[in-house]
Formats: C-alpha cells, structure tokens, sequence
C-alpha cells in the first residue's frame, strides 16, 4: 500500500491482483486524524455457473491515524452493484505501518 497525504487530502494505493485491475485506488479527505475516501468505480462482469454477472464497483474507506501519524487504521467496504438490482458488499478491517 502506498499512502500519500498532503494537507487534508490522502490518497491510498494498494496492489489486490484483482483482475481486471491490479490496483485499488482511493483519493480523500482527512480531518484531523479521521480519513474518509473513495475509489472510482468501474463496471465489469464475470461468469458463475454459466451466468454472466454484470456489476458495477464501488468502494469506500473510513480510517483514523494514530496519535503520531504512523499508523493508519481502516474499515473498508468493496460493493458490486449487480445490474439484476442486488448487492455484494465485502467488508475488510486493516491497518497500514511504514515499512
């Protein structure tokens, strides 16, 4: 994951190996240590048991930075909104350290 902050602006950039994008992108805002950010969505379809499903992605980050700004902790949700009306939302809870 890449972080780059500037003023109150944040934008987060990590490797998923998801096709067809390889990247996650978020661009946000941050207000004292609260982080709130978005990816832009993109619209695909996969095949499951010989169906084809047409979504469109969507994803958002809610997050907090420790008290000296060396850790970022976040609560995201992945939603893929199918074009039969229905939902998928993955939930992930993750936490980011210089390396």
């Amino acid at each position: 994951m890449a972080i780059e902050r500037s003023g109150e602006s944040i934008h987060l950039v990590y490797d998923v190996r998801n096709f067809p994008f390889p990247d996650v992108n978020h661009a946000g805002k941050i207000v004292a240590d609260e982080v709130v950010a978005a990816s832009e969505g993109w619209t695909g379809a996969y095949g499951c048991g010989g169906v084809r499903h047409e979504f469109r992605f969507e994803a958002n980050v809610v997050g907090r930075f420790s008290a000296d700004g060396g850790a970022l902790t976040g609560k995201e949700v992945w939603s893929y909104r199918l074009t039969s009306g229905e939902t998928v939302r993955m939930h992930f809870d993750w936490s980011a350290t210089p390396q």
